[in-house]
């Protein structure tokens, strides 16, 4: 493998918008008045296509690190599929829950919050872009970033086995798991950027594509997300080719999806041997057999059924519009006593309090909801989304103006650390993207995301004090002290 290639001249080092050629602009008009024709729900999905306009004119811009374009299309994807599931029944947004369509308007509007959040937050640095990264290329070593990704893939197991059994340390130890698809994401752009040869990319995302098999919650997307996260960083221009690339794509990991969907009951239970434990106890041999026994005799009607339960799984409005039912007609606004107590949640170490309750979302689910949604005594948790707790707190307005607080303070700290995390822009872009990787879900409980904010913040302050520099030094050329500093001053 070639180590140092020659990085072409480019001729700004600004991060620019992406262009949307005619033909793409022709294809999307079209659909959309197509939807507004056929729809069921037509000014709903008017909403949702202006929505997802204005996210990608606002954060897909080349060389501005990618994660908050796919933080606010997962989100927006996670909403719109309530009008896709409603329409695939034939009925209208408050048919099923009376509060439906309440809840679709407050949540795509948030989400159209969000996008504006981030486009300050990426205003306000600027300088943090793959184009200034480029100048770092040549120092880095792709061997040994190679090879690190291995090391860290042998040693995940026992890091996942210390997180468990280590509550202490546990959550840092999380993200310190993290690493390998930075790692990844990093040896990606070396590869692309300077035009070495792709076999060792092609053995790193198929090794990771293979061992996401025999994980409990199914991880085959993690490689896709890598690769997409990293392309949406380099592409300046989007012509009919790339879109159909993008769809055909697109259209491979909805299929992968419904298989998983298909068989995840049966396979979960056999990876658990019964247990309802979210745990692996068998080998990974096992594991691919009987996997590829599932797979291989799935008929049309299971699948059809899967994309059925793909549809409803997506969307995640079905807990808002309940709570809407409940609250407040039933159960009044809580004031932020819900905030409060997930603070303390996520604030208070056991080690203060003994008493403290393990994690349970589906307890506040069911609280708040009516819902009777499975609990961590039956081996899983369901929560509501973190946009439920707010609104049960402070009411429509009032969660829209938490959730712009929220999503300031993930802002602040990715301009702290992406400029300040160490040396090098390009690792600190690298890893700020993997670890904001962790709030995409629309799903996610309340503490999930305050207690994700609050280690990651930890743990990017140990990493920045005690791995990088010598993480650096390992992976760059000896130049590192007048090349490297020169090239990122």
């Amino acid at each position: 493998m070639s180590q140092f290639v020659h990085i072409p001249q480019v001729g700004s080092l600004k991060p620019q918008t992406v262009y949307l050629s005619p033909g793409v602009w022709m294809v999307g008009a079209c659909f959309v008045c197509y939807r507004l024709f056929t729809s069921i729900n037509p000014l709903e999905e008017l909403y949702a296509y202006l929505t997802g306009m204005v996210i990608i004119r606002l954060l897909w811009r080349q060389g501005y690190p990618s994660i908050f374009l796919f933080i606010a299309l997962i989100h927006w994807l996670q909403v719109f599929m309530f009008i896709v599931w409603n329409n695939f029944y034939g009925w209208t947004v408050n048919t099923y829950y009376d509060t439906g369509g309440e809840a679709y308007w407050w949540s795509m509007t948030g989400v159209l919050c969000m996008a504006v959040v981030f486009h300050r937050v990426l205003q306000k640095t600027p300088q943090a872009n793959l184009m200034q990264a480029l100048r770092e290329a040549p120092y880095f070593s792709s061997a040994r970033i190679f090879w690190t990704y291995i090391l860290l893939t042998l040693i995940n197991g026992t890091l996942f086995r210390w997180a468990v059994t280590l509550p202490t340390v546990g959550q840092v130890l999380f993200w310190i798991i993290d690493l390998r698809e930075m790692v990844l994401l990093l040896y990606a752009w070396l590869v692309v950027v300077r035009r070495e040869p792709k076999w060792g990319l092609i053995i790193l995302c198929t090794l990771h594509f293979i061992l996401s098999l025999f994980s409990y919650f199914g991880g085959y997307k993690s490689i896709f997300i890598v690769i997409g996260l990293l392309a949406l960083m380099l592409i300046r221009y989007m012509h009919l080719s790339r879109l159909l690339l993008v769809l055909i794509g697109s259209a491979m990991v909805l299929f992968l999806s419904i298989v998983w969907i298909s068989v995840r009951g049966t396979y979960r239970e056999f990876l658990s041997k019964g247990t309802q434990q979210q745990v692996v106890k068998v080998s990974r041999q096992e594991a691919m057999q009987q996997l590829y026994e599932l797979v291989g005799h799935l008929t049309p009607h299971q699948l059809y059924k899967g994309f059925e339960n793909f549809i409803y799984r997506v969307q995640y409005l079905q807990f808002f519009s309940m709570a809407m039912q409940q609250v407040p007609e039933k159960i009044p606004y809580q004031q932020g006593r819900l905030t409060l107590s997930n603070l303390e949640f996520v604030l208070v170490p056991r080690i203060l309090d003994p008493d403290k309750p393990m994690l349970d979302p589906s307890k506040k689910t069911n609280a708040y909801t009516g819902a009777q949604v499975a609990t961590m005594q039956q081996g899983t948790s369901i929560s509501m989304g973190y946009f439920v707790d707010f609104y049960i707190d402070f009411g429509p307005v009032g969660m829209l103006i938490a959730l712009i607080i929220l999503w300031t303070l993930i802002g602040w700290a990715y301009r702290y650390f992406v400029m300040h995390l160490s040396p090098s822009l390009a690792v600190d872009i690298m890893v700020m993207v993997i670890f904001l990787k962790r709030f995409y879900l629309f799903e996610t409980d309340a503490i999930g995301v305050l207690g994700s904010l609050y280690t990651m913040t930890v743990t990017l302050f140990l990493l920045k004090w005690l791995m990088m520099p010598p993480v650096l030094r390992f992976w760059t050329r000896h130049a590192w002290h007048s090349g490297m500093q020169m090239a990122i001053g």
